[in-house]
């Protein structure tokens, strides 16, 4: 098989990488009342190995909090998410809470992420919105409230049924 050498699991034919990462989505799939630390240096395949993670989750339609200790790393991870999301054929909605005046940005650079995996052939729909903080967290469509996690994520996406 092919290679390009990155050792980043990202299917690209580098079977070290690809059963790797492969590995680390079973192992968090099976976590149950636990978590799942992945630790290293730059450009060892983190984000990439979390975003796979994130759309496993997302296809067996668990909800999925994501926590860094900067917006931009939230805004990496939910682009590369919602990226491989949309590349596989899932549907979703997402939500970005805060971020300041960066808020629009940080929207716009997932949003970007989609349009160019959605351009390359793939047909999930991610949906975006942000919220200036958890109190403004309402997603349900039907009239209810859904705050921080609670209740039913039914109309969360344009067309399909989780929220990110």
């Amino acid at each position: 098989s092919s290679s390009n050498g990155d050792g980043d699991g990202d299917g690209d034919g580098n079977s070290d990488g690809d059963a790797l990462l492969e590995g680390t989505v079973a192992a968090a799939m099976a976590i149950d009342n636990s978590y799942l630390i992945i630790q290293g240096p730059p450009g060892t395949g983190k984000t990439t190995a979390a975003a796979r993670v994130i759309a496993e989750a997302v296809r067996r339609g668990r909800r999925v909090a994501i926590t860094a200790n900067s917006h931009k790393v939230i805004t990496n991870l939910m682009a590369k998410s919602a990226a491989f999301m949309a590349a596989e054929g899932l549907s979703t909605g997402m939500v970005k809470v805060g971020g300041g005046t960066q808020l629009a940005e940080d929207l716009a650079e997932i949003e970007k992420a989609v349009a160019k995996a959605t351009t390359a052939g793939g047909e999930g729909i991610v949906s975006v919105r942000g919220v200036k903080s958890a109190r403004d967290l309402a997603v349900s469509t039907d009239g209810g409230s859904d705050r921080a996690g609670e209740g039913s994520d039914e109309g969360a996406g344009r067309a399909g049924g989780h929220s990110v």
